[in-house]
């Protein structure tokens, strides 16, 4: 399997990736954190065309994840809790995996990827969040090394809970 930045040409196999998700989230009790449409595709070329989408490739796209060293507006302010530090920090959003890759470890090769570019950056921290009912994720993050801070707001003014990576 290889990670690399998506292409325009792998729309389609993207928006597949993150149907699956939805499908797969709805089942698992959290039918609200991406809704029946989440994330749009304008989105989805959007952060192709800034070089924030990523994929993992088995034969065909099997993951995709949004990743940038950048500071994310939302998480400017933090309730319940703080974050483990204020240094630079690097995100991960709107992570997903196929229907037929789940528990391969697929996710956690993406978060693996992401934490070698911020230590190629000199970057030591990788913010993420999710929404309360995505337990699935939560424990996924808790495996992977992060912890829970607090909880953030997204635009449409729900929450979500925060995690912080401190990376080694």
């Amino acid at each position: 399997m290889i990670i690399k930045k998506a292409e325009n040409y792998n729309i389609e196999e993207i928006l597949n990736v993150y149907q699956e998700a939805r499908e797969y989230m709805a089942v698992n009790g959290n039918k609200e954190q991406w809704g029946d449409n989440y994330p749009p595709r304008t989105l989805i070329e959007e952060d192709i065309n800034t070089g924030k989408c990523y994929i993992a490739v088995d034969e065909k796209v099997c993951g995709v994840f949004y990743f940038a060293i950048e500071n994310d507006p939302m998480y400017n302010i933090i309730e319940d809790g703080q974050w483990l530090n204020d240094n630079q920090y690097a995100v991960v959003h709107r992570i997903a995996v196929s229907k037929n890759t789940h528990n391969k470890g697929i996710a956690g090769q993406c978060i693996n990827y992401a934490v070698e570019i911020c230590k190629g950056n000199g970057i030591l921290d990788l913010r993420m969040d999710t929404h309360i009912d995505n337990l699935p994720m939560q424990r996924f993050l808790k495996k992977n090394g992060f912890v829970k801070c607090g909880i953030v707001f997204v635009e449409d003014g729900t929450e979500r809970l925060a995690y912080h990576k401190l990376i080694k």
